[in-house]
């Protein structure tokens, strides 16, 4: 019985488009990819029931577990119960925070907005008088979802959402309102920021990277994203997405090189330092970063370790699928 290069886990029933790509593109360079599902799985024989490509489509075949599994997002579960059978291919173990703690102790410490992880209302209210605006967003937060700006004012305080909605409320009910709305749960606090392009937008920029087939770190797109709103440039909010180089030479005209320059350094020596801080093996991150208008610096919004990829995801499966052709070829090298 053979021990497939690398498999590719889902706890669907149902492939998806992202994944089927992956499969057939492996198959035509060469990487040793299966497909399996949680039902797939035999904990009794040590064994997968897997799904193998081949010209005619997928067949059956039955394996031992591959030496590397990429699990994505939604499959805590099935990590634990897996994580001696085989390696996985991204095990991410910090958090948004963890990872935030960490860059402040390395050469982007600059480049790190201030923050305050907390889930308590009292201190949420005492970081707005420490800023004449800030920011709250829940850790677990997706899509600009739940994301407040506030401000202080002479009766109170002003929370104003993502669609424009904006409550003046006294302390106490301000209070009850951050209660309502996050239920408890940890909070990201941080300054508001002026990250605005020419227009007077939010703007900032997502840095996607990925393994390639050298197993070495490359950046598989730069897109900036601008909104059609005043707190997030968060696409799902509204807005568009451009090329990254030709709108920083848009709206910071001379300047423009030195920031391309700056996001690429961070691009290139970021993950290799959260990689072995981790002590894990990671697939990609999504790097999101912005530039304060008035002072030019490049700050690091947040680094996604399991980054959704909704741009250029033709791109992204490509290198994926290269880096596991070169997994494929180093394992069978050391047999």
């Amino acid at each position: 019985m053979r021990k497939p290069a690398i498999g590719i886990f889902s706890i669907s029933d149902r492939i998806i488009v992202e994944n089927l790509l992956t499969v057939q593109l492996c198959y035509a360079r060469g990487a040793d990819v299966v497909y399996f599902t949680k039902d797939d799985i035999n904990y009794d024989t040590n064994t997968i029931n897997a799904q193998v490509w081949t010209v005619n489509g997928f067949v059956r075949e039955v394996t031992e577990f591959p030496h590397y599994v990429e699990f994505g997002g939604g499959a805590g579960d099935y990590r634990k119960l897996l994580a001696d059978k085989t390696t996985i291919i991204d095990d991410y173990k910090l958090t948004k925070n963890q990872v935030s703690d960490f860059l402040l102790t390395t050469k982007f410490a600059p480049c790190i907005i201030p923050t305050v992880h907390t889930h308590n209302p009292v201190r949420v209210l005492s970081c707005s008088m420490m800023y004449d605006e800030i920011i709250i967003k829940p850790v677990e937060g997706a899509r600009g979802e739940r994301i407040n700006c506030l401000k202080v004012c002479d009766e109170g305080f002003v929370f104003t959402d993502t669609e424009g909605v904006v409550k003046a409320l006294n302390y106490q009910d301000s209070l009850n309102y951050i209660n309502e709305l996050y239920n408890g749960k940890p909070l990201i606090i941080q300054p508001r920021m002026k990250f605005l392009n020419k227009d007077g937008r939010i703007m900032d920029f997502r840095i996607n990277v990925e393994k390639n087939g050298k197993g070495e770190w490359s950046t598989v797109f730069m897109i900036a994203r601008t909104s059609r709103g005043s707190i997030v440039s968060n696409i799902s909010a509204g807005g568009y997405v451009s090329e990254a180089k030709k709108t920083l030479e848009i709206d910071f005209g001379e300047n423009a090189q030195s920031l391309i320059e700056k996001f690429t350094e961070i691009a290139k020596d970021l993950p290799p330092l959260i990689e072995e801080v981790s002590q894990c093996n990671m697939l990609s991150l999504g790097i999101d970063v912005a530039v304060d208008a008035e002072t030019l610096q490049s700050y690091i919004i947040e680094v996604n370790v399991i980054p959704q990829v909704h741009y250029h995801k033709s791109a992204y499966v490509s290198t994926k699928a290269d880096y596991f052709a070169y997994l494929t070829k180093q394992i069978h090298n050391n047999d």
